[in-house]
């Protein structure tokens, strides 16, 4: 992602319990075992730490759904976003955007669209599935973030277009604020 433009917080993957003393303060903590759908439901996120003895802590609780614990920095979020594209056999590319993090499944308010398409269309996508949302914001702020989304909509479709290996992306949630755009969460599938 990285090599597209895609900024992700500083994160560490922690093997041993020891190591929990090099850990970014304050993190995230969740299970890195990659098997696992729906980590909050299973109990596989602790949450943020604030102390390097809460990381051990977060660390002892999590192994037990795997050695690896993954630790991200916080990010502080205005907005989040989810950001998913697809390749369906009988209509190709098509992208997901709608709101992320904890709202996606409550409001599955979502919008589709057809690849490739222009920055018009996905900015038009955008405010039919986040305008409430995105109005919220101060204008400035507004129309500066509102491009950066539609960059990162540009982004994931030439990523797409670069790896036909992979047939699923999805971004959940796109964590937006006043220094930028994050990729705080991805799950990829290929095939």
């Amino acid at each position: 992602l990285g090599e597209f433009g895609f900024r992700t917080p500083i994160y560490s993957v922690i093997t041993n319990v020891a190591h929990t003393k090099n850990t970014h303060i304050p993190s995230y903590a969740k299970t890195a075992n990659l098997s696992l759908a729906h980590k909050k439901d299973l109990g596989a996120l602790y949450g943020v730490v604030h102390t390097k003895a809460e990381a051990k802590d977060a660390y002892e609780q999590l192994e037990k759904f795997g050695n690896a614990v993954l630790y991200q920095a916080v990010i502080q979020s205005d907005l989040e976003l989810l950001l998913g594209i697809s390749r369906d056999p009988q209509f190709g590319l098509y992208l997901a955007i709608g709101l992320g993090g904890s709202w996606t499944n409550v409001l599955s308010d979502r919008s589709y669209m057809f690849l490739p398409t222009t920055p018009r269309v996905m900015r038009q996508k955008l405010f039919h599935a986040s305008r409430y949302v995105i109005q919220q914001l101060g204008n400035e702020y507004k129309q500066n973030i509102v491009s950066q989304i539609v960059e990162h909509m540009q982004l994931l479709q030439r990523l797409m277009s670069k790896h036909p290996e992979i047939q699923e992306l999805e971004i959940n949630p796109l964590m937006i604020n006043k220094e930028g755009i994050w990729v705080a969460d991805v799950k990829i599938k290929t095939g």
